[in-house]
């Protein structure tokens, strides 16, 4: 399993606090539960989507065990 960043892991907390807010003060403020789930879905929908974003701009390492196991390159073009 690939570790994740220090930097990842705050800005999951961040957003992890930012939806408990949001449902604190929606709470306090005596929405509808299909409003509640309709907010909800649309957050982790949001969520979802930045994070595969961001996974696919992360540069990715290949250690020196996945270089090695790698197959070369074919010279041989068939002649």
């Amino acid at each position: 399993m690939p570790e994740r960043s220090s930097r990842s892991t705050l800005v999951d907390l961040v957003a992890f606090l930012a939806v408990l807010a949001t449902g604190i003060f929606m709470v306090a403020l005596r929405v509808t539960g299909t409003t509640f789930v309709m907010v909800a879905g649309a957050l982790s929908t949001l969520y979802t989507a930045w994070t595969v974003s961001s996974r696919r701009q992360a540069p990715t390492k290949v250690s020196q065990t996945e270089a090695a196991v790698a197959p070369a390159p074919s010279v041989d073009q068939g002649r």
